[in-house]
C-alpha cells in the first residue's frame, strides 16, 4: 500500500494514558465520599474534563464548585502529562519510520488542546508531526463520527484511502474504518474487545513492536 499520511489517536496509542481517564470519574467520586455504582461511566457525549465533573455534581447532586474541581482536576492531570506519562513500546520506531518514508502525520485526540500539547512535548513526539493535532474535546466531535478523521485527513492533504489510522479503541477503528481508512490498531487494556478490534484492524498488535514497519517502503 502506498500510504502517504497517518493519523494517531494519542491515549493509549501513543501514550500509556488511558487509565487516568479511565479513573478520573470513580477517584472524583470516591473523593467526594461517594461510592461509583457497579459499571459507572461518563456518557461517551461529554468529551471534556468540565463536561465530566459537570456530569458528576449533576447526576449525585453535589454541593460543588464547579470552577474548583474543574481546576483541581486540570492540575492534576498537567502534572501527569507534564512528567509521568510514558511512551507506548515502539511506538517510537513507528514514527521514525514514518518520518523517513516522507508521511505527514498528525494527531487526533478527544484530549483537550493544552494537555494533549504538553503530554506530546513531554513525551518527545511533538517533532514527528506535521500539522497541528486536532482535539475532539475543543470542537465537541466524537470518533464515533467520522468527521473528526475527515478533518484531519484534510489537514494532512490526502484522502482517507491514502491514510492510515493508528487506534487502540474499538469504536474508533471502526469508524476509520468505515469512512475508508487503513487501520493499524495496538491492544490497551482500557479496551475490553480485543478480539472484535483485531477483526477491524488491517493490522492489530500486542504492542508496536510488532507492526510491519516495511508498509511504508516505496
Amino acid at each position: 500500500m502506498n500510504f502517504k499520511a497517518a493519523i494517531f489517536d494519542m491515549d493509549g496509542t501513543l501514550l500509556e494514558s488511558m487509565h487516568i481517564w479511565t479513573d478520573l470519574a470513580p477517584a472524583f467520586l470516591k473523593k467526594h465520599g461517594i461510592t461509583p455504582p457497579p459499571g459507572f461511566v461518563i456518557h461517551s457525549s461529554v468529551p471534556s474534563v468540565r463536561g465530566a465533573v459537570r456530569a458528576m455534581i449533576e447526576e449525585f447532586d453535589l454541593p460543588l464548585d464547579e470552577e474548583c474541581e474543574v481546576e483541581a482536576l486540570y492540575a492534576e492531570l498537567a502534572e501527569f502529562y507534564g512528567g509521568k506519562v510514558a511512551l507506548k513500546p515502539g511506538i517510537t520506531q513507528v514514527l521514525t519510520a514514518l518520518r523517513n518514508a516522507g508521511l505527514a502525520a498528525g494527531v487526533l485526540t478527544a484530549t483537550e488542546p493544552f494537555l494533549a500539547e504538553l503530554a506530546l512535548k513531554n513525551s518527545g513526539l511533538a517533532d514527528f508531526f506535521t500539522v497541528p493535532l486536532l482535539s475532539g474535546a475543543e470542537h465537541n466531535l466524537s470518533k464515533s463520527s467520522p468527521l473528526p478523521f475527515m478533518m484531519m485527513a484534510e489537514k494532512l492533504g490526502y484522502a482517507p484511502q491514502e491514510t492510515i489510522v493508528f487506534e487502540d479503541a474499538l469504536y474508533a477503528a471502526r469508524t476509520a474504518a468505515n469512512a475508508g481508512f487503513a487501520v493499524a490498531a495496538v491492544a490497551d487494556t482500557s479496551e475490553p474487545k480485543q478480539n472484535e478490534l483485531e477483526k477491524i484492524a488491517n493490522w492489530y498488535c500486542r504492542n508496536w513492536h510488532d507492526f510491519p514497519l516495511n508498509i511504508f517502503d516505496r
